[in-house]
């Protein structure tokens, strides 16, 4: 994963991150129900949001 990416996990599947850098990394995970809005951003570039 790299900076400012956002990532779409269904957590129910086997996963893991290896984080190879010297950097410690935070990772927000949020659980949330789908709807018009949402579809509408995932897809759009993170610099429209900032």
């Amino acid at each position: 994963m790299k900076e400012g990416e956002c990532w779409y996990l269904r957590l129910s599947d086997p996963h893991r991150v290896l984080n190879e850098g010297e950097t410690d990394r935070i990772h927000l995970v949020m659980d949330l129900k789908v709807n018009d809005w949402l579809r509408g951003i995932m897809g759009q570039p993170i610099s429209k949001y900032q």
